[in-house]
Parts: structure tokens; sequence; C-alpha cells
């Protein structure tokens, strides 16, 4: 069974969390996620940029809706 976006962040300890609760959620990494997408939006084309955006969003916002 391969690790879920979720799983992996739930082992990253404290310090990786924040770092991106600050780092990449501040002002300065908005920046970066923005590169990101644009990144991989010139290596993709519109339907699987589209697919591979569903998924990163599935990614980043698993478990937090969780009760558990």
């Amino acid at each position: 069974m391969r690790p879920t976006a979720g799983r992996i962040a739930s082992r990253l300890g404290s310090g990786a969390k924040e770092f991106y609760r600050t780092g990449l959620l501040g002002p300065f990494g908005q920046n970066d996620l923005v590169h990101y997408e644009t990144r991989l939006k010139d290596g993709l084309d519109d339907e699987t940029f589209s697919i591979a955006m569903e998924i990163l969003a599935e990614a980043a916002t698993e478990g937090l809706t969780s009760t558990s």
C-alpha cells in the first residue's frame, strides 16, 4: 500500500509541519506555490494538469475534516 500525503505528513514531525504552515502557506510561500503550479502547467496538457491539481488538492486536504 502506497502512503498517502496525509500519512506522510503525520510522520513529518512538528518542525516540518511548522515549516509547511508558516513557510509555504505564508506570504512568501504563496509565490513558491504559484511557481510550482506554473511549472506543472507548462509540463502537462490541460486535461492532465486539471487531474493533477485535483489530486494535489485532495492530498493537501486529506485528514483536515477527520474527527479522529
